[in-house]
């Protein structure tokens, strides 16, 4: 994404932006789509081709639907050899000075050596994403498996990087923006549900994380009349304890109960 920096009129890549071809690439591909969408005889034949071979149709990215770009992506791979079909007759660059040159222009991007492997590419960024975001669509999702998610895409991103999809650089720059959203969205109550899911029970919090969410659970509220003294605090404390040492329990032994958790035939709630 490019942003203003402050006293500059044109709008720059972010500092150290390792993605700056592949947003060029992208902006290509919407260019292919958008011919394809605009000419009528170029689209009925790759339609054609595309039936027999029963791939999907093209699909137009749009700015209000971030998936459409992975959609664009895919539904171009597909029919990337529907393309080279039409794009490389010898009847294809022709018309006006202006047609050609557009024509040419498409031609070139859909041959280019690099497009098959930047789909590929851009596919591999994107899937890790769109897993999560298909996944929280649903209002059933416990909001304490929000945070292993979040921790477990720069797992997912070196997969891609072992397998040099993408550069270390680019690794490491998503690492960020990665981190940089949970920080953006996370709440306490992120951390507590992650702590009190016996499917979790706050598996690799750092100490110091351990220590607050603990805190700010002794110290939380029933309601506005109810004190929050000593003895309530080490009563929650004492009932936390006992949780904590009964799911660690049946997690180790895997019961029925815990299996019942982990195959979601029992929910968090449920369990509580």
């Amino acid at each position: 994404m490019k942003t203003k920096k402050a006293g500059q009129v044109k709008a720059t890549y972010p500092d150290q932006y390792p993605f700056e071809l592949m947003l060029e690439f992208i902006a290509c591909c919407k260019d292919v789509i958008k011919y394809f969408h605009n000419h009528h005889i170029a689209k009925a034949h790759l339609r054609d081709l595309q039936l027999s071979a029963g791939a999907r149709t093209l699909v137009r990215a749009t700015p209000t639907r971030w998936g459409t770009i992975q959609a664009m992506c895919q539904t171009l791979l597909e029919s990337e050899r529907h393309l080279h079909v039409i794009i490389t007759a010898c009847d294809f660059v022709q018309g006006t000075s202006a047609q050609k040159s557009e024509r040419s222009k498409i031609k070139e991007i859909v041959t280019d050596d690099a497009f098959v492997n930047n789909l590929r590419k851009a596919l591999a960024i994107l899937a890790p994403i769109d897993v999560l975001i298909v996944k929280y669509q649903s209002n059933k999702v416990p909001i304490s498996e929000v945070m292993p998610n979040f921790h477990n895409l720069p797992e997912e991103y070196k997969k891609v990087m072992s397998i040099n999809i993408i550069t270390r650089q680019e690794f490491e720059y998503l690492v960020v923006l990665a981190q940089r959203r949970f920080q953006f969205m996370y709440d306490v109550a992120h951390g507590l549900s992650y702590l009190l899911d016996p499917r979790r029970i706050g598996d690799g919090l750092p100490a110091d994380s351990r220590s607050s969410l603990e805190e700010v659970l002794i110290n939380n509220h029933v309601d506005d009349v109810t004190p929050i003294d000593d003895d309530r605090k080490e009563k929650l404390y004492i009932q936390f304890t006992v949780y904590f040492i009964s799911a660690t329990k049946e997690r180790q032994a895997n019961t029925f109960r815990y299996q019942m958790l982990s195959k979601g035939s029992k929910t968090v709630l449920q369990y509580w």
